[in-house]
Parts: C-alpha cells; structure tokens; sequence
C-alpha cells in the first residue's frame, strides 16, 4: 500500500506515520507464539497473531483465508479484507 506511484505515495505513508504513532505494539517472542495451538498448522507468524489476540481479546484483520478460518474456529474476532472489500465494491 505504501508503494503507490507518484503523489499518493507521501499522503499514504503519512496516514500510516500518523497511526502507527498512536497505536501500542505488542511484543511476543518467538518462543511464546510457538506454543500457541495454531502453530503445527500454520506456522510462526500465524501463531503470534493468535497468540496476541487471544490475550489482548483484539481483532484480527487478514487476508489470510487459513488464518481467518482457524481464528474463527477458535471463537477469536476476526474481519476477512477480502469479504470487506467485496462489500464495499456490491459484490
């Protein structure tokens, strides 16, 4: 999203300058997000996305369609951009 040609390309990264100064980051090690249950099935990051929200009780928004469906699975928030995209468009 921030590779945008020309002059939009300023105007993106400093919405997201903007967001990200006001937003809290989580930090998780490698070794706690590992024995998060997603683990075995879809890897490291995934886990760690489970894992911060399973604990800090947030929503996840991914394209993901594994992640989506196993955090849905697992009674966790989250938003598919797939299908928010979809709906903005009427489709």
């Amino acid at each position: 999203m921030t590779d945008l040609p020309g002059s939009e390309r300023p105007k993106v990264r400093q919405v997201l300058k903007e967001t990200i100064s006001v937003l809290t980051e989580v930090e998780l090690s490698s070794a706690r997000a590992a024995q998060d249950p997603i683990y075995p099935a879809l890897g490291l990051v995934d886990a760690a996305i489970a894992a911060v929200a399973r604990e800090h009780e947030c929503t996840v928004l991914t394209d993901d369609l594994d992640l989506y469906l196993r955090l849905q699975r697992d009674n966790l928030q989250v938003l598919n951009f797939t299908h928010l995209r979809a709906r903005a468009l009427g489709v």
